[in-house]
């Protein structure tokens, strides 16, 4: 199990939401959650982290991150996530405490080394190493859920992280940081069918209630009618996934390679490189995780 502290870079956004509930109820050690502009603009992201935060008793450092890309405009995708970025859920609102962006590099200073996942645009992090390049000596890892090779959800090839802000994607890519790569081409094979998610929540679909597990369960489902919908087949936990890449890197295989990333997002890999990408997965020992998580929140 990993012990160093861990700093969450995320835009919830409804698989973003289940990867915080994940990294709970598998005992992260998280220290810091970074809001960043994403799958709804950074005010609906910022107070979904500062509310998941709380919900979920997570009890971690807030710092409220970059309300817009590196370069353009980005854009967003309430069709999927809804307008508010949890299928319209609405959490206990918790007290906003959080920091200025300034302070994920105090952070990561203080911690001396930490691992960075990435749910979101690479922007939070771009800056920080474009602001502070030493920076980078403190960043033991970075498990980045983003890109797709021979899948893409937007247009132009392109995977929606990175088409947020493709030059923030760029400068992480080229940092020379240890880096995981968990693309479209692996979280699109754990989607999750009916069955599935009735088994790993314990709710029926029509069933919820005020509780963690019903909570989550509610935002599985919702993400699931909205997969079904643009023809998926299920739902799509692309973030959740990434954390359970970082915890059990043993339910994947990769291969190390070089990443490139074009103006719009899409990505290029070549063999031969320090980006470690996963294309394959375990895919029942991380539904049986899943069902663990569930189980365990209840």
């Amino acid at each position: 199990m990993r012990k160093l502290p861990v700093i969450i870079d995320t835009d919830p956004g409804t698989d973003d939401a289940v990867a915080l509930f994940v990294a709970k109820t598998l005992d992260v050690n998280v220290h810091t959650i970074v809001s960043v502009c994403g799958n709804v603009n950074g005010s609906y992201t910022h107070k979904n982290v500062v509310d998941l935060n709380g919900f979920l008793s997570l009890d971690a450092n807030i710092i409220k991150g970059a309300d817009k890309p590196l370069s353009g405009s980005g854009f967003t995708a309430e069709e999927v996530h809804g307008e508010n970025g949890i299928g319209g859920v609405i959490l206990p609102e918790a007290k906003d405490n959080a920091g200025h962006i300034s302070q994920l590099y105090d952070t990561l200073i203080k911690l001396g080394k930490a691992d960075i996942i990435t749910l979101g645009p690479l922007t939070n992090i771009a800056y920080i190493l474009r602001e502070h390049p030493e920076a980078k000596e403190n960043i033991n890892s970075i498990t980045v859920m983003g890109g797709g090779f021979e899948i893409s959800n937007i247009p132009n090839n392109a995977e929606f992280n990175f088409g947020c802000d493709p030059m923030a994607a760029q400068i992480v890519l080229f940092s020379g940081i240890d880096i995981t790569i968990v693309p479209l081409d692996v979280t699109h094979k754990v989607y999750l069918t009916k069955e599935e998610l009735e088994y790993i929540c314990g709710f029926e679909m029509d069933k919820t209630d005020n509780s963690v597990v019903g909570v989550m369960s509610e935002i599985m489902y919702y993400n699931y009618k909205t997969a079904i919908a643009k023809q998926d087949q299920g739902a799509l936990i692309h973030d959740a996934t990434a954390v359970i890449q970082y915890l059990y890197p043993e339910l994947f295989d990769g291969v190390c390679g070089t990443v490139t990333v074009d103006g719009y997002g899409a990505t290029t890999f070549k063999e031969g490189g320090n980006i470690k990408v996963v294309f394959n997965v375990k895919r029942d020992l991380v539904i049986e995780k899943l069902k663990f998580c569930f189980t365990k929140g209840h």
